[in-house]
Parts: C-alpha cells; structure tokens; sequence
C-alpha cells in the first residue's frame, strides 16, 4: 500500500491504525509518503506499528506516488489518500482480487460520509452514488489497486493533479472492476465552497489529461461531461433526486470557472477537521472487521460458516441462508442487500442480514435499513451475535448501514429474549445517534419445553392437564387417531394440502387466513419449503382420525428450536367442542420433547389458549435510530408518526372494526401499511 500524505497529522492515525495489524504481520507493505509536510504528518506516522515512512521535500502527489513505487517491493499495490477510512479485509479482498490475473486494475466500494455536511453537498453526493460510474470507474472512492502487468502500462505517474482519473482511462472496461467489499469511507467536504474547490481541483486534472493525447486520452476524455449529464437526468426517479439533480449539475457547470493550473496539492480542509473521536480507539473494538456482501447470491459462498453460526449462536430459522434468498425472492425487489458479516481478530462474532430500501413517509420519501424478513411475514429476531460482542458488532452494523446513505436503522421486531435491544441503546448513547423508536409492541410466546412429556403435562394446571386427557379420550372414541411428522421431500407435495386445510377453516369466519392476508405469503412459504425439504428443517405435525386430516401444525426446526408458523384443522364444530386446536400444538409438543427440542418460539401476539399451556410472554421490541441531526433525523422521524398514523388510521380503525361493520369483502393488508411496520 502506498498513501502518499501532505500535512495530514489530524487524520493520518484514523487512517493507518485499521491497517496497522496486518501490515505489521507482514501481510501488506504500508508505505507513506510524506511530501512537502510543515506539520507531524511524519512522525504520527512512524508511530503506528508496521508503517514505513518516507520524506520529501517536494509537495507533489505524483512525485510521492513514484517515490512510494521505488520503495515498495510486492506486487499488486493500493493506492490511498492518506484522509480515507479503509479496513485491511477490504484491502486484501482488492489486492486478492488483482492476483488472480484477470483484471488490471481494482479498487473497494466506497461510501460517501455527509454527516455534518451542508444540503448542496448532500444532494451533490447523492446523485453521484446514483450514477453508473460509481459502480465502475477507478475515481472518486479515495482509492485504487493496480497490479503490475497493470501499472506497467504507463509506467511512472505523469506530473498531473487526477492521478485517479488517469489511471481509470488507462484501462478498458473488462480490464478493472468494483470489489464487493467493505467499502472505503469518503469524508465529504463540509460546505458548497469546499466542494466547489476540490470539483475545481478534479476538472484542473481533467485539463491536464486532455492537454496530451495518451493512448488516445483526448478523444475518450471529450464527451465525458455530456455522458454525465445524461447519466445524471436518467438517475432521476423523484422530486428528490431531481433536485439532487439540479445542484449536481449546477456544481459541475460552476466548477469550470477560475480553474488554474499547480501541481500544489490543492485539497478540502473541511472535512480533515479531527476530533479525538475521529481517532480509533486502541483499547474499545479494535479487533474487530467487517465484511460486507453486496447481494444475496453471495450468500451461497458462506452459506456453511453463516448456518452454523446462526445456529449455534442461538439465532433464528429467520437468519438461514435458505429463510433470506427466499425472502428476498419474493420481497426484495426494488430493495438493497447488505451483509455483514463481522469478525474479531478472525473469528466470527456477527452475522447480520440487512436490506436497504425507499419508504414513503406520505409524500416524502424515507431511505430505511432493515434486517431482511422485517415486513410481510411474522419473525421474531433474535440477531447472530456471539456473547459479550453485541454492543461492538451493533455499533459496526449501524455505522454501516448509515454510511450506505440510509436516513434510519430499524432493528424491529427483536425478541424480549435478545440483549440486542439493550445493545442499541447503549450505542446510540455513546455514538451520537438517536433512538427514534424504542418500545414494545405486545408480546411474543415462547414455550420451554422440558425433558419428558410427562414433565410437561405436571407444568400445566390441574384443569389444563384434565382437559387434554378428557379431549384426548374423546377423540380417541370417535376416531381411529393416529400422529405423525412430515419433512423432508414429501413436506414439497403437503404444503398445498395445508393450505387448503387452513383456508377452509378460516373461510366459515368470514376471513381469509394468513395466506390471503399477506400478499405473496403462499408463494413465499412454497419455497420456503421447497428449500428447506433437504435439511430436514421444515416439519409438518398431522394427526388423522380413520384416514382424514383433522389438524395440522406447520414449523420449522433449528437445533434445540422449533419455530410454530401457522395452524390448520377441519372445519367442524363439534370438533372444536372438544379443543382440536389445543390438543394438535400439545401433541406437537409431544414429538418435539422426543425428538430434543428445548424451545418452541411461537410467533407474535398474546394468545390465551397458549399462556394456558405453558407459553411465558416477552415484550416484542421496536427499535429505530437515526444519525443525531441533519435532514436524515428529520425524515426518520416523520416515518414513526406516519407509520403510526397508518396502523391507527388503516389498520386499527378501518381493516379491524369498520370493514367489518360495514360488511365489505375482505381483502389482502395494504402494502404501505406492511413495509412501514418499524
């Protein structure tokens, strides 16, 4: 690696700690080259661990670009400026990636901090994260690799101010590539002035570039502004981004007045603005990295490491591989995937799904990170956090996520049973963040299950434990009962007979059962357990009297935990005299203590029949944080009062009670109302 740095000593540690580790263990040259400095760029330097330090004289980028390619000794090489924040996975994932050979040229993804910037700057960037370019050129992320088929093709860099630029047009497009990973973190200027100074700065190297035909250069260089503009134009999806638009194309206007020519590193002071929180801290979750997988399908390349841990860290069927590509399937359209997957010093202590998507807030539009499988089904969230790690591994997940430019972070619903929620708000009082929901919102069951059944049976009272003797027996006398639990293979042909079974037994009550509820929810559990078949994992508890279904209980099962789904029995009265309902989850209960299962999470919502047997209620968490200023607060907090304002207005008032009075049809839950659930 190789940073060349002028006056940089307020943020040359914020940089160099992260990479501090693995350059000391030998496994990256960390070249930095001073050039030109009058501060203790230098010796701030020299003091972290692993760092080489080179002087010169001379302030000139180029010149420490070349003077760091004379010292350095391994092949391929990052590039960084010496104010950009990059982990050392994310460094090795790029540098990995240009040893394969195939590609010329690489660099991080990269995220673009406004936090404390003004409205200009803000709409600026967020136009350029819409552009194309952003997922592919070699500028603007503060960081790029070559290898050394690669850098041979220019050999030395030329004396011109956008060394980044340049190196972009030297390659074609199959020559360089975006790495998935956790992406380099850009401080962006504070204030329009400071942004239009370094957009200057760039349009200056741009001019230099064109002054000299190289390979051609002038000729790819001249329609780039009028390629822009339509890029920028085509971004446009809303008001909002049609302002960010406007700004963005007036600063690109404006930028090529007044622009002179130096090879003094001209360069943003607004954003090198340092205060001691900005500095790593040695002693508080230095250990610890992040990996960030960019879509679902990458899912499949951890899928092992992922399902163990989230078993064995007693997580949720909800976190599988299998649950999220499911989900995603059938709800992530139009919405961003992103991974986390967060280790200390190697091993793995967080695996967090998330998906980043636009909510509206009535007419404004709300950019919302969530854990995938939030909305348009019923979990529970328990998140695969390692013991003792939950406060580092939230802090990590919500830096993050915010840094993907979302306005809020919604870790709804977590189980009453998870420390995650006591994690969320110790961070976001020691981060500068704001809670801007943390409440319950009713309860969730969870039943213990112990040893033996009999040891069940004595838990439950005198009159419960009578009662499903009394039924059992009378069942018993009216039918030949038999009981047995579908999984594998044959639970892909059984899905459909559930769920004509439970649509029948809601359709007599004039509703239309969880399927009918939830759009796309039938669709959705079809692949659920067309998926989960192979493992064993999705189980369907049948009990028949003379041949014919009665009841059935769908699920599926984690280790020592089963996850209840939903119910189906015949729709017949006196069969219900006679507790079915009841007596089906007991008897299910009965298999899953045989079989060793120690926990059956039974969904949301208060239940009486389930407290009869055993079931011991946890609040159901909502918690929602937001960066502590700026316009993101702002529209975090207008979705709370929207998303509340719907559930009263929609959900409470007119789905509960006047549809029914009024003796409409019934129809599948409103969209809107589903994705705002937070």
């Amino acid at each position: 690696m190789i940073i060349p740095a002028y006056n940089e000593a307020a943020v040359i540690e914020r940089t160099l700690y992260p990479l501090s580790e693995a350059a000391a263990g030998g496994f990256i040259e960390l070249i930095v080259v001073c050039n030109g400095c009058s501060d203790a760029t230098a010796d701030v330097a020299r003091s972290i661990p692993g760092a080489k330090v080179l002087e010169l004289v001379e302030g000139s980028k180029p010149a420490a670009l070349n003077a760091g390619d004379e010292a350095a000794t391994l092949w391929p090489r990052l590039y960084l400026d010496a104010d950009i924040q990059i982990s050392a996975g994310a460094v090795l994932a790029v540098l990995d990636r240009l040893a394969r050979g195939d590609v010329l040229a690489a660099r991080p993804d990269c995220t673009y901090d406004t936090d404390g910037a003004s409205a200009v700057v803000r709409c600026y960037y967020r136009t350029r994260q819409r552009l194309p370019q952003h997922k592919t050129a070699m500028w603007g992320a503060g960081a790029y690799g070559l290898s050394a088929e690669g850098h041979e093709r220019f050999g030395a860099f030329p004396m011109v101010t956008g060394d980044d630029f340049f190196v972009d047009n030297q390659f074609a497009s199959h020559e360089k590539v975006v790495v998935p990973t956790e992406p380099s973190v850009v401080r962006t200027p504070a204030d329009a002035k400071s942004l239009l100074a370094i957009l200057r700065r760039s349009y200056r190297g741009k001019v230099e570039l064109s002054s000299v035909d190289r390979r051609g250069l002038f000729e790819r260089l001249r329609g780039t502004g009028a390629h822009t503009a339509v890029a920028v134009v085509r971004a446009v999806d809303g008001p909002r981004s049609a302002a960010d638009a406007c700004v963005y194309l007036g600063m690109a206007l404006t930028k090529r007045f007044a622009v002179g020519t130096s090879q003094t590193w001209a360069r943003d002071e607004s954003s090198r603005a340092c205060s001691r929180e900005d500095v790593p801290d040695r002693n508080r979750n230095s250990t610890l990295s992040v990996e960030i997988l960019g879509s679902v399908d990458d899912l499949d390349s951890v899928r092992f490491e992922w399902d163990d841990f989230v078993e064995h860290s007693g997580s949720d069927i909800y976190f599988t591989v299998d649950w999220l590509q499911a989900w995603w399937a059938h709800y992530g359209r139009q919405r961003n995937f992103v991974g986390l997957l967060v280790r200390d010093r190697g091993s793995l202590v967080g695996a967090l799904p998330f998906c980043v998507h636009r909510v509206w807030a009535g007419p404004v539009p709300v950019r919302l990170g969530s854990l995938v499988g939030a909305d348009s089904t019923l979990p529970v969230f328990t998140p695969a956090i390692a013991p003792g790690h939950e406060e580092a591994v939230v802090h990590a997940a919500i830096e993050r996520i915010l840094a993907t430019g979302c306005d809020a972070v919604s870790f709804s619903p977590l189980s009453g049973l998870s420390p995650v929620a006591a994690a969320v708000e110790h961070t976001a009082e020691h981060a500068s963040l704001k809670i801007l929901r943390s409440d319950s919102h009713g309860p969730h069951a969870v039943f213990n299950l112990p040893k033996t059944f009999d040891e069940y049976l004595l838990g439950l009272s005198s009159a419960q434990r009578k009662a499903h003797r009394r039924n059992l027996r009378k069942l018993n006398d009216r039918y030949a009962l038999s009981f047995r639990t579908i999984s594998g293979e044959e639970a892909i042909g059984y899905f459909d007979g559930f769920t004509d079974l439970h649509a029948s037994c809601w359709r007599r009550r004039g509703k239309l059962g969880h399927f009918g509820d939830w759009p796309g929810s039938e669709e959705f559990n079809r692949e659920l357990v067309s998926r989960m078949s192979s493992s064993g994992r999705a189980r369907f508890y049948e009990i028949t009297g003379d041949g014919q279904v009665l009841a059935i209980e769908y699920g599926f099962i984690l280790g020592d935990r089963c996850y209840s789904r939903l119910p189906a029995r015949v729709d017949d009265p006196a069969l219900e005299s006679m507790g079915l309902g009841r007596l089906s989850m007991v008897e299910k209960f009965r298999v899953l203590i045989e079989g060793g299962i120690r926990t059956v999470e039974s969904g949301p919502g208060h239940y009486d029949h389930k407290v009869l047997l055993g079931a011991e209620e946890h609040p159901l968490h909502r918690l929602v944080v937001s960066r502590d200023s700026g316009l993101s607060r702002w529209r975090g907090e207008l979705l709370i009062l929207w998303a509340d304002l719907l559930n009263l207005v929609y959900y409470r008032v007119w789905f509960l009670k006047l549809r029914r009075k009024l003796r409409l049809p019934p129809r599948p839950l409103w969209r809107p109302w589903i994705q705002t659930r937070v």
